[in-house]
């Protein structure tokens, strides 16, 4: 299994993105999206665990019109009212078209 750091061009700036691919040739490929933490080590350790089983794995940032921010913890983030607010701003300012 190998792990890239990518880079994917857009209309409105440059998507960082991660791709995990097996070993062997893939099977299929899979869009892994990120829910409102953005991408962390969880998800890569889902991304590999598909990796593992034949599959290529995209994990785009799909906030990457906003960088930089978080980390975010998944424990807290919605217990601070500043990070809570950011979030919403991110999720909310993410529209289904610009995923």
């Amino acid at each position: 299994m190998t792990k890239q750091d990518i880079e994917i061009k857009t209309q409105d700036g440059t998507a960082k993105a991660r791709l995990f691919r097996p070993a062997a040739p893939a099977k299929a490929g899979i869009i892994l999206y990120m829910d409102i933490f953005g991408p962390r080590p969880v998800l890569d350790q889902m991304a590999e665990r598909l990796a593992g089983h034949g599959y290529a794995v995209l994990v785009p940032d799909l906030f990457y019109r906003y960088a930089p921010y978080g980390p975010f913890d998944p424990k807290t983030a919605f217990t601070e009212a500043k990070t809570k607010a950011l979030l919403l701003m991110l999720s909310g300012g993410t529209t289904q078209g610009m995923t």
